[in-house]
């Protein structure tokens, strides 16, 4: 109860007698842990009365949505047991009837996701503050190496150095300490993930590079947040890649289960292989927190409504 107290209603619906709720309460304090009363000496009603569970669902503000309130007991609408205990009833998820834990892992991409889209904010100050042509950067930032380079199979210092030739009148480290710089964190998503933390398996399911991972973990202190990390430079590939998904439910140990996984990323384009696994998939844009907690809430993942 006191896991639950505060996230839903609980009510105390007791067939029962004043003095000994007064002995009760004595003893134990236990009104505290309780939202609503109701006992049967109060409305001239007792188990088992479907008028006293009636008078039970308008208390809890619930009249007409049985359906909406869990037991505490085994029983039936109109006939409940007539145990001398006080029965825990549970106000269930309100915005979900079909409320299931089939969701076990939630997997997140970083830039985009937990981070904005580095690349969006680099090209901007790129341009404003060092006059470079984003579209000559944007070439160097997505072209065949740097997609070597996420998968592993090239090292940054050659890649930084192959760069700086292609565009030899740029500063490159400029470029990188730019790109770096303008990951910038997602409270909301922080939030989200702190509050899931413990109850679900949370995945950093990302295509990066090593010394930008670094970068982010000095800064935000981000990796204890989750519970498996999959980077593409790690593997040898990266988004999107069939194969890069069915890595990432192994590492769930969630292999070939891609139903029990919620992905989100930023980009359509990179969820699409999760998609075709099974794998539930959210689209997220910056700022549409409270669009992705429905989501979850839809797929019974036990989240608040902000």
């Amino acid at each position: 109860m006191l896991e639950l107290k505060g996230r839903y209603k609980l009510i105390a619906f007791s067939g029962n007698i004043p003095s000994r709720i007064q002995y009760l309460e004595n003893k134990y304090s236990f009104k505290k842990w309780f939202d609503v009363e109701v006992y049967s000496f109060d409305y001239g009603e007792t188990k088992p009365s479907k008028k006293f569970v009636e008078v039970m669902l308008e208390k809890a503000g619930l009249k007409g949505e049985g359906n909406k309130v869990s037991s505490g007991i085994n029983a039936e609408y109109g006939g409940f047991n007539n145990e001398k205990k006080i029965s825990i009833y549970i106000q269930s998820t309100p915005h979900h009837n079909n409320y299931n834990m089939d969701i076990k892992a939630i997997a997140l991409d970083l830039g985009g996701v937990l981070f904005s889209d580095g690349k969006i904010g680099a090209f901007q100050k790129l341009e404003r503050e060092y006059g470079m042509d984003t579209i000559k950067v944007r070439e160097l930032l997505t072209s065949p190496n740097s997609q070597l380079l996420r998968r592993g199979l090239m090292p940054e210092d050659e890649f930084w150095q192959w760069a700086q030739r292609e565009e030899p009148s740029y500063d490159v480290k400029i470029i990188k300490d730019v790109w770096y710089e303008a990951y910038e964190l997602d409270r909301d998503i922080r939030d989200l993930m702190l509050e899931l933390k413990g109850r679900y398996k949370l995945i950093a399911f990302s295509g990066n590079i090593p010394s930008r991972i670094q970068y982010l973990e000095n800064k935000y202190s981000f990796k204890k947040w989750f519970d498996v990390e999959v980077y593409s430079f790690d593997y040898g590939e990266t988004k999107p890649s069939k194969k890069f998904v069915e890595v990432m439910l192994e590492k769930a140990g969630l292999k070939g289960e891609g139903n029990k996984v919620l992905y989100v990323d930023d980009k359509e384009k990179d969820a699409a292989p999760a998609r075709e696994l099974g794998v539930n998939i959210f689209i997220y844009e910056r700022g549409n927190v409270s669009e992705l907690r429905k989501k979850m809430r839809e797929l019974g993942v036990d989240v608040q409504i902000k």
